[in-house]
């Protein structure tokens, strides 16, 4: 070999474009911005090849150089690894997270972007969404798995997916357990999620407003778990059976249902007004609509709030 630094610069692109061709296959989510911050380390690689040493001296600084590029890009301490299947002779995906490193200065609120793609894979997709204090609102159908667009949002945010079994779980959270003071900021959410495949929502929010329309949707599961808040659900008639638990302080709540579908309606603790439209009390705190029992889809309701005003429409 003429020249065993150039060796050793080939071996570093040809690992790197592996890298890349992996990304483009989604195989692993490389994070650009971060490989970017790492070229000096090319440049260090380049500038062995001149300066005189001994040959073994030489290999350790090569290969060292090489470790600490793809170690740092791979396994750097805000890098977090997600494995996950389906295994059985089936393709192995990997999901790489990263934090948006734009977006980690919490004393300023910015317009933060959340998206994953859909794969054949993916058959169904269980969703955890923490949003402290935001306007939020279930938006159209995306052709992706989902999208999160956060605006004057002043918390540093991150995402996380996994895939077993055909089953996307997806974690959207704040990055750190902090007190923030939302109220100055005001800011604003939109929840887009793939229509062609059944979802459990699990929505963790502070005192938020919240616009969930879920009738483009397939949702088996809906939990809501908020401090004193506004929500509006709209359900759908797309799932054969529907869940929607909510646990809520002081809030303002408005829950729309298909006239077409089956209702089993159980509410507690609710020490506000009560307007509850087409349903019959059939014992203590639970509702059932007339003739239940013959709709083809069925919407189980469990509400649990301190104090509420409480709406119930059927459309």
């Amino acid at each position: 070999m003429k020249n065993k630094s150039n060796f050793y610069l080939g071996l570093f692109l040809v690992i790197l474009g592996l890298l890349l061709l992996l990304d483009n296959l989604h195989y692993v989510d490389l994070n650009f911005y971060k490989m970017l911050r790492l070229w000096p380390l090319l440049l260090i690689l380049w500038g062995l090849k001149y300066i005189p040493m001994q040959q073994g001296l030489r290999h350790l600084a090569n290969w060292a150089v090489i470790l600490l590029f793809f170690g740092l890009l791979l396994f750097g301490p805000d890098v977090r690894w997600q494995f996950s299947g389906p295994w059985n002779g089936h393709r192995w995906h990997t999901k790489v997270t990263f934090p948006d490193d734009s977006d980690t200065t919490a004393s300023v609120a910015k317009d933060i972007f959340i998206t994953a793609k859909i794969s054949d894979d993916i058959k169904a997709a269980k969703m955890e969404l923490v949003v402290p204090a935001v306007e939020l609102q279930l938006g159209e159908p995306t052709d992706e798995l989902y999208t999160l667009a956060l605006e004057d949002f002043p918390i540093p945010y991150r995402s996380e997916l996994k895939v077993f079994d055909s089953l996307a779980k997806i974690q959207l959270k704040p990055e750190k357990s902090s007190s923030y003071d939302l109220e100055a900021y005001n800011p604003t959410g939109t929840l887009q999620l793939n229509a062609g495949i059944p979802w459990e929502l699990n929505i963790k929010s502070g005192a938020s407003d919240l616009d969930l329309d879920l009738s483009p949707y397939h949702i088996k599961k809906l939990t809501v778990k908020s401090g004193a808040s506004s929500i509006r659900i709209k359900a759908g008639n797309s799932a054969k059976e529907t869940d929607i638990i909510i646990k809520a302080g002081a809030s303002d709540i408005t829950i729309e249902i298909p006239k077409d579908a089956d209702v089993i309606f159980d509410v507690q603790n609710v020490l506000g007004a009560q307007e509850i439209e087409g349903l019959t009390e059939t014992g203590k705190g639970e509702f059932r609509n007339k003739n239940f029992g013959k709709a083809s889809k069925l919407i189980r309701i469990d509400i649990s709030s301190a104090v509420s005003s409480l709406k119930v429409r059927r459309y």
